[in-house]
């Protein structure tokens, strides 16, 4: 994952995103509102709103901002693995489609 230093490198989107988390965790926060309440009224799980409780309190507003994957698009299986796939997948695969009928 790509780290973040500072608000600075983050672009705008990624700014009002963590700011839009900032606000849904607010109120719990604040210790007014239980976080099942939170949860139901948001349609966020509840895990993720304490992972992002747990960033926030650990980072502050840089820990609420969605930050990149530094190992997107890198294959992770070895080359002999993937020919021994390619080896022996079937390179178009034909489907059947059989007629629908009411009668099962």
């Amino acid at each position: 994952m790509q780290k973040i230093n500072s608000l600075t490198q983050c672009t705008e989107i990624q700014l009002e995103e963590a700011h839009r988390k900032y606000l849904i965790i607010y109120p719990y926060l604040q210790k007014p509102k239980y976080l099942e309440k939170i949860s139901v009224e948001e349609n966020i799980s509840i895990r993720t709103l304490r992972y992002w409780i747990q960033k926030y309190q650990e980072l502050g507003l840089r820990g609420l901002v969605r930050m990149k994957r530094t190992d997107k698009s890198k294959v992770k299986v070895d080359l002999a693995i993937q020919d021994q796939v390619k080896k022996y997948s079937c390179p178009t695969k034909v489907f059947q489609l059989l007629p629908f009928t009411e009668e099962h």
